[in-house]
């Protein structure tokens, strides 16, 4: 190929991953996880908006919105970040249902059910993804690119005296692991490089080095390409296969549950449910 067609292709390539990562931030909020006792910021996690049969809801990581026994949080303990003014101590959270979430626990994933003012509120400023682009049992694929989006916990500013939280997002393209990791089942595992000096997005514009991902966890993992020859991406064809939870830092992968495993929740009555 001549340099000019591969300089085009390049561009190409540039503006299909930019036009992708603008669209899936649309769906993406942070979680901002209280200390009712202390009345500050303990931790924050992220999630992607979604709705299913007309009922709105928060995709998240199970070990995002449970303690260290398991439980469910109180509900007043997690705040929805979506707005550049939106408020830290809101309760939008009506109900959690959650799988897993423990170190070794092989799943981890939860659905947020919205009350009916945090939906109409979250609406405002994101946009929750309908089921038609839900995407069931992927684990690995070769051929295609993923996408996770989501609030690193190094990127966030808070002050305790104006009670103000900056959380910065960003949205990450990457590949699956290749070879898959041997004691991760694709059965019901995502796991996806995490490489720290490229492909990242941030808020702000440019292309700067990537935080550890402590607070991506939670982040929706979309399936960002088809398997078409010749064809370019479009944003509205993305989908959303899963759930990004864990970091295998000293192999340089993040892992993730896949999506069908939170659907799932709403067939019954999970086992950490309020």
């Amino acid at each position: 190929m001549k340099n000019t067609d591969t300089d085009q292709a390049l561009k190409q390539f540039k503006i299909a991953v930019t036009a992708v990562q603008k669209s899936l931030m649309r769906h993406s909020v942070t979680l901002l996880i209280w200390d009712l006792n202390a009345d500050r910021p303990k931790d924050l996690g992220s999630a992607t908006c979604i709705e299913i049969k007309g009922v709105r809801y928060l995709l998240t990581a199970a070990h995002v919105v449970t303690d260290s026994q398991g439980q469910p949080l109180d509900l007043r303990a997690i705040a929805v970040l979506f707005s550049e003014d939106g408020n830290t101590e809101n309760i939008f959270i009506q109900r959690i249902l959650a799988i897993g979430g423990g170190e070794r626990d092989s799943l981890d994933i939860a659905l947020l059910e919205l009350t009916a003012e945090g939906g109409e509120q979250i609406a405002k400023s994101k946009e929750f993804l309908v089921e038609t682009r839900f995407l069931y049992g992927v684990s690995v694929d070769e051929s295609r690119f993923f996408a996770v989006c989501g609030a690193p916990r190094a990127w966030l500013h808070t002050s305790m005296v104006e009670r103000t939280v900056g959380a910065g997002t960003m949205c990450y393209i990457t590949n699956s692991c290749d070879p898959f990791p041997s004691h991760l089942n694709p059965a019901h595992d995502i796991a996806l490089e995490y490489n720290m000096t490229s492909n990242i997005s941030p808020s702000q514009e440019g292309t700067v080095e990537a935080p550890e991902p402590p607070g991506l966890s939670g982040g929706g993992i979309w399936l960002v390409t088809q398997s078409r020859e010749g064809s370019f991406w479009d944003p509205s064809e993305s989908q959303l296969v899963g759930v990004q939870n864990r970091w295998g830092q000293s192999a340089g992968y993040v892992r993730g549950t896949q999506l069908q495993f939170a659907v799932s929740l709403l067939n019954g009555v999970g086992p950490c449910a309020i």
